[in-house]
C-alpha cells in the first residue's frame, strides 16, 4: 500500500513501455458512491468515465519481463483527497514489484472529477504480445 503525505511528495516509477511490447487490455473504474447526482450536477458515471480516461492515459505499461511474467491482472483500490490527489492506493497482484510500480504511478495522479473520501477501483490486465 502506498500513500502520499500532506506535502504531496512521492516516488515516481522508472519503467517505460518499449516498442509496443505490452498492452493494457482493460480498465474499468467503479465508484462506490451512488450513480445518481443532485440536480445541476454531472452524474457520477460521467465523472467516472473521465477519471478512467485520465488513468488510462497516465499509467505507463510495465515491462513484464522485468517481473518474470508474461501476463498479469492488477486490481487497484484508491481514494482521493478534497483536491483530487490520490492519497491512498492498494494494488492487488501476486507480483510485489509490479504492485509497487502501479502504486507509485497512482500517487502521481490528480483526479479532481472524483469525490473525496470514496473508495474507487480499477482493474488492469497486462499481457506480453
Amino acid at each position: 500500500m502506498k500513500t502520499k503525505d500532506n506535502t504531496g511528495k512521492h516516488t515516481k516509477g522508472g519503467l517505460f513501455l518499449k516498442k509496443g511490447l505490452l498492452a493494457m487490455l482493460s480498465g474499468i473504474l467503479i465508484g462506490t458512491s451512488a450513480m445518481a447526482a443532485p440536480a445541476g450536477e454531472k452524474p457520477m458515471g460521467a465523472d467516472a468515465e473521465s477519471a478512467s480516461r485520465t488513468i488510462k492515459e497516465s499509467i505507463k505499461f510495465p515491462n513484464l519481463n522485468t517481473y518474470n511474467v508474461s501476463e498479469a491482472r492488477v486490481n487497484v483500490v484508491f481514494t482521493v483527497d478534497e483536491a483530487g490527489r490520490v492519497n491512498l492506493v492498494v494494488a492487488n497482484t501476486e507480483n510485489q514489484g509490479l504492485r509497487k510500480f502501479i502504486e507509485e504511478q497512482f500517487l502521481t495522479l490528480s483526479l479532481k472529477q472524483l469525490k473525496a473520501n470514496n473508495a474507487y477501483s480499477i482493474q488492469f490486465n497486462f499481457k506480453t504480445l
